[in-house]
């Protein structure tokens, strides 16, 4: 077992990943599968990236939660503005599973 190359000529994958067979890398590196067909990247960074939905940020707006300036994100055609506190606070708590 063990990574076997493709083909010499074979376009690669150019996603860049930050893990490893043995945890985080210190940095991120291109994948090393070959890119599906027509695609700069392979069919498991496709399915990925078809799962994640798309995140627009823009600078302006008003938090929802205080008021205070900062960034609106919008996802799906749904708004929301929130400030840096509030922010890594909804960061947290995903993380964390709430």
């Amino acid at each position: 077992m063990g990574f076997t190359p493709p083909p010499p000529g074979t376009a690669m994958c150019q996603h860049l990943v930050a893990h490893g067979a043995f945890g985080r890398l210190t940095q991120p590196r291109p994948c090393r599968r070959a890119a599906a067909p027509g695609s700069p990247t392979c069919k498991l960074h496709q399915a990925i990236a078809a799962k994640i939905p798309r995140i627009d940020i823009y600078e302006g707006g008003y938090c929802i939660g205080c008021g205070m300036p900062g960034r609106r994100y919008i996802v799906g055609g749904v708004t929301i503005a929130l400030c840096i506190p509030h922010q890594k606070a909804l960061e947290r708590a995903l993380r964390e599973g709430r």
